[in-house]
């Protein structure tokens, strides 16, 4: 007479497994999306230090150049 209320828990065991599963792939996808634009974001930064380095070191030869002529 009571099966009734284990297929009421089972289905609900399902539903909760599935809702936790979904929020876990998500939390997951949403971390995993900001980590990775971190690090494309310290990679731009070092590339443009690296041009800045570049540069500074190309404006110093541009004035030792001129000030030797």
């Amino acid at each position: 007479n009571k099966w009734w209320i284990w297929i009421i828990i089972g289905i609900g065991a399902a539903l909760a497994i599935s809702v936790i599963f979904c929020l876990g792939c998500t939390l997951r996808r949403k971390n995993k999306t900001q980590v990775d634009g971190k690090l494309n974001q310290e990679k731009v930064l070092h590339e443009i230090g690296d041009n800045a380095v570049i540069s500074d070191k190309a404006s110093s030869i541009e004035i030792d150049g001129q000030e030797k002529s």
